[in-house]
């Protein structure tokens, strides 16, 4: 068996800024069907992306998601990583878009008649994973979405939908219904505020996480003498899963957990550090 974890985004600011992150579930989702167009779906445990570019006329569907960002005035976007899971998919999908909705919606009565418009200025193609770990995590940076956002443009959420692209699609995604509870949708943001990170220097506080062996998280860390820390694992839904028990110093500590989606925080006074870590199996 291969055990790795990946790392993302690492954030160290000092004097008077502030680095964070926030993980959102969706507070709704839905699809809507155009040959269905007067039905709604959002009471589904899975939603569909379709297309069927090959006939006349053009059947398509489309997804809706939501996530009730809230976020500090003058929040600048480090990274932010819209996590979804593939259940099923047509063999070769292509790119799907992923854009902004150009407003309200509501998850129990939205239908293809009564959808939102599209807000396509800021948009993201990419490609669904294949589903190889069924269901495959889908991860799509949206960074530049949410500082939108941020920056004050309506939150009404982020449509997907497919390109015509001269070919049959189909990708089936994991709903905020679904019983399983570790494949429904996020949203990951990492922020600051206050102005631009820093670097770190080597004599400042500082992070380092990585899994090597069955159900293991190792961590090194440094925070200067005679400063309060704290260091806290949160899983993919943003629920603490420990507050480990840490003091100043240069230190490394093991952490035994199951593999999965983590966030590592490292706090003390005036300075932040997160860590995101995937184990995989």
């Amino acid at each position: 068996m291969r055990y790795f974890v990946l790392f993302l985004s690492i954030f160290v600011c000092f004097a008077g800024l502030h680095a964070d992150e926030a993980i959102y579930d969706a507070s709704l989702d839905t699809e809507v069907d155009e040959e269905l167009s007067t039905i709604n779906f959002g009471a589904e445990p899975a939603i569909e992306v379709y297309a069927d570019w090959e006939d006349e006329p053009v059947w398509t569907v489309k997804a809706l998601f939501l996530f009730p960002v809230d976020l500090p005035t003058g929040a600048v976007i480090d990274e932010a990583v819209l996590q979804l899971h593939v259940l099923d998919r047509s063999t070769d999908p292509g790119p799907l878009n992923i854009f902004r909705a150009n407003g309200p919606w509501t998850e129990m009565s939205v239908t293809w008649d009564t959808r939102p418009g599209e807000n396509r200025d800021i948009m993201v193609s990419e490609n669904a994973p294949e589903v190889i770990i069924n269901p495959e995590l889908w991860e799509i940076d949206v960074t530049d979405i949410v500082q939108s956002w941020a920056d004050g443009f309506p939150n009404n959420g982020f449509y997907l939908d497919v390109p015509d692209n001269n070919n049959w699609v189909d990708v089936d995604l994991a709903t905020k219904e679904n019983p399983d509870p570790g494949i429904r949708p996020h949203l990951w943001v990492n922020y600051h505020t206050g102005g631009a990170c820093e670097e770190v220097a080597s004599n400042q506080v500082s992070l380092d996480v990585s899994g090597v062996c069955p159900s293991r998280v190792d961590i090194n860390y440094f925070v200067p003498s005679f400063s309060n820390v704290s260091l806290c694992i949160y899983d993919a839904s943003g629920a603490l899963v420990e507050n480990l028990e840490v003091s100043s110093g240069d230190h490394s500590i093991t952490w035994n957990g199951n593999p999965g989606v983590y966030f590592i925080k490292l706090q003390s006074i005036g300075k932040s550090i997160s860590s995101k870590a995937v184990v995989l199996r």
